[in-house]
């Protein structure tokens, strides 16, 4: 369980891409407008979750994607300053499993584009932290300052 734990921490330390107020760009083969995405992205999930509106929310990460059968695949990840939580709240708790190696976890809130570059969907994913709320607390601040 603890190395699913660090596997999930070091995940989600190494998936920043780029600052939100750059445009990157790949000489004249591409481009990502990274500050119009995260807006784009934002608007969407305050709109979708306005409790988030007074929150702290930070930006994570740009995924841009091209699959050969699929095409395209766009979303960008945020964390906000109320992401900490006891896991009974996540949908990784399971009442009929032993769960009582992990008591904490943090959320990340995924916001994914459509084709025509519109956010179209947003999804929680938990990460699991550990069952002493210190260290979790240290884990949950130590990764929500790193962005």
């Amino acid at each position: 369980m603890n190395k699913l734990i660090i596997s999930s921490l070091m995940l989600v330390s190494m998936i920043a891409f780029s600052a939100p107020d750059q445009i990157m760009h790949w000489r004249d083969l591409a481009s990502i407008n990274s500050e119009l995405i995260e807006d784009k992205a934002r608007t969407f999930l305050l709109r979708e979750k306005p409790e988030l509106k007074n929150v702290a929310v930070k930006f994570v990460q740009i995924d841009a994607q091209i699959h050969k059968n699929e095409g395209p695949t766009l979303n960008v990840v945020f964390i906000h300053a109320n992401s900490f939580k006891p896991i009974e709240q996540s949908e990784l708790y399971d009442k009929s499993k032993n769960s009582s190696e992990i008591k904490y976890c943090m959320e990340f809130i995924f916001i994914f584009f459509s084709k025509n570059g519109e956010p179209e969907k947003l999804i929680v994913k938990d990460v699991l932290l550990s069952k002493d709320i210190d260290s979790s607390k240290k884990s949950f601040w130590d990764t929500y300052n790193s962005f």
